[in-house]
């Protein structure tokens, strides 16, 4: 008998040797229907390598054509791959009426992975087409149920230099929270040159003088590489206290949705009291959330422990429930950083910030290595959009400077803030 190895293997030589003969020098000399053939397959080495040619053979109405074939099948199967992104940010780097439209229908696909990363592409078009695309995207239902897919859409409206964009903001104020508004607001004092705090009253106000100010059509907004505006939430400065005010570990919480992640494992109660200062911390910031967040707790060891099955509003009796659950939190040995990690991703598709906080680095779970851990959460991330910030709690220093390093990274590469406590 054939093992399923084997098989695997063996579809995988017959697509490669497949590709070889489609792979000349010549774009014209390559059937499209080839490229296509290659693509249908379930193999994602084969896949890749076609794309790899598809990439280089310069010819936009081929790779359009070729391209918008496959997605229309993709989009319709379970589950995403990795080459379905890749062939739809590839689709946004080609200028013509088809990728556009084709983009715009993917931003309805019922994998919000796929409607992610084509509201991404349609977002880089800048066109007066993919603007009118992304308004018709916020009433979809991806908008209200996903907030990676609300922060994408909002992010590519605003990368729109012209008055249109500044009326959407204005106009949307009012409907947003969390993070959002804070960056909405954070776009009208850049384009603006004025602060006017977060009330939509004021900055209705300011559009209706200005709304036939073409000066406001060029001036330029400060993007990140990861396609979110600077905000004050990035790095945890001090803002207007309209918010409820809350902090934890200095850093300012503006999301209105948050996942707290405790690490309880025994090296929290080895080395002195990390353990409770940890705890006392938590309790102090869950007991001053506005009444208006959703909030939850994960406390991790080996396992995995949560406070709710999902976020629940931080009204008083929630408040007061949290801070006692968390003052009689116990410990147990490892430290499981990856599983808590992904539990936190679990809990509400639109969660806005995780907190994590951990004193060392991870020694159980299904990844252990702490770099294979960021490239994880990183491949995640880039559609759920989700802000980690890292809190080290006696780490040690120079002694554990790779698990420092971690903690860094892993704000950094998800758009928060890294706090040593000492």
């Amino acid at each position: 008998m054939y093992s399923v190895r084997f098989f695997q293997r063996l579809v995988f030589l017959v697509g490669a040797a497949f590709l070889l003969t489609i792979t000349p020098t010549s774009a014209k000399e390559v059937s499209k229907d080839k490229i296509v053939r290659a693509l249908k397959g379930g193999n994602e080495a084969v896949r890749a390598q076609a794309l790899d040619y598809l990439e280089k053979q310069g010819d936009d109405k081929i790779t359009s054509a070729v391209l918008i074939k496959i997605l229309d099948l993709d989009v319709k199967r379970r589950g995403t791959r990795d080459s379905t992104l890749r062939m739809l940010r590839m689709l946004g780097k080609i200028d013509t009426p088809e990728s556009l439209k084709a983009l715009a229908d993917y931003m309805q696909a019922a994998d919000y992975h796929i409607a992610t990363v084509a509201a991404e592409a349609v977002g880089t078009k800048g066109t007066d087409a993919a603007f009118e695309a992304l308004i018709g995207a916020v009433k979809s239902k991806h908008f209200k149920s996903m907030f990676g897919f609300r922060h994408v859409v909002v992010m590519s409206i605003l990368r729109f230099d012209n008055r249109q964009a500044i009326a959407w903001a204005v106009e949307s104020l009012p409907n947003v929270d969390g993070l959002l508004k804070v960056d909405i607001v954070n776009y009208l004092r850049q384009k603006s040159g004025k602060d006017l705090g977060r009330e939509p009253e004021e900055w209705t106000k300011w559009w209706d003088k200005n709304k036939d100010n073409e000066a406001l059509d060029t001036k330029s907004v400060a993007f990140g590489d990861d396609g979110r505006l600077r905000s004050p939430g990035d790095d945890g400065d001090a803002a207007d206290g309209d918010d409820g005010g809350s902090k934890y570990y200095d850093i300012k919480i503006y999301a209105q949705k948050i996942v707290f992640v405790i690490d309880t494992s025994s090296s929290m109660v080895k080395h002195g009291a990390r353990l409770a200062t940890a705890k006392k911390e938590l309790a102090q910031t869950i007991s001053t959330l506005a009444d208006d967040k959703y909030f939850t707790i994960i406390a991790y060891n080996t396992r995995m422990t949560p406070f709710s099955r999902g976020l629940v509003k931080a009204t008083v009796a929630n408040r007061d429930r949290a801070v006692k659950w968390v003052m009689y939190l116990t410990w147990a040995r490892g430290t499981n950083s990856y599983g808590a990690l992904g539990t936190a991703f679990s809990v509400d598709p639109n969660t806005e910030t995780i907190m994590f906080l951990s004193d060392g680095k991870p020694t159980r779970g299904k990844i252990i290595e702490q770099q294979a851990i960021l490239a994880a959460i990183k491949k995640e991330n880039a559609v759920r959009k989700m802000l980690i910030n890292t809190i080290g709690i006696y780490t040690g220093g120079e002694r554990n400077e790779k698990f420092i390093g971690f903690m860094k990274d892993l704000a950094k590469q998800n758009t928060g803030v890294y706090r040593e406590v000492k």
